[in-house]
């Protein structure tokens, strides 16, 4: 025949039966529900890739290497004659 003996085409014709009668759906099972809410799966999500730029100038810096910072912070002896002129003594500016 080809195939091998005849007794081992007969045992593979068996089981194709027996598989054939059975089914494939005959070993699935319902899954067990833990919650009663639906989430929804996390699909794919691409990140963005625009085509063009959306605004027409980019945002400046506020700080470079040229730009000179200013504190605004006053001298101690003012802020302290502040804080005694009303009994109270602030963090921020006097």
């Amino acid at each position: 025949m080809g195939y091998g003996t005849a007794a081992k085409v007969v045992a593979k014709a068996k089981t194709a039966r027996k598989a054939a009668l059975q089914g494939v759906h005959s070993h699935s099972s319902r899954k067990t529900r833990t919650s009663v809410s639906f989430h929804r799966p996390k699909t794919l999500r691409l990140p963005r890739d625009p085509k063009y730029q959306r605004k027409s100038i980019p945002h400046a810096l506020r700080m470079d290497e040229y730009r000179i910072i200013v504190s605004w912070v006053i001298s101690v002896d003012h802020c302290l004659s502040h804080a005694l002129r009303a009994d109270t003594v602030s963090a921020a500016g006097c």
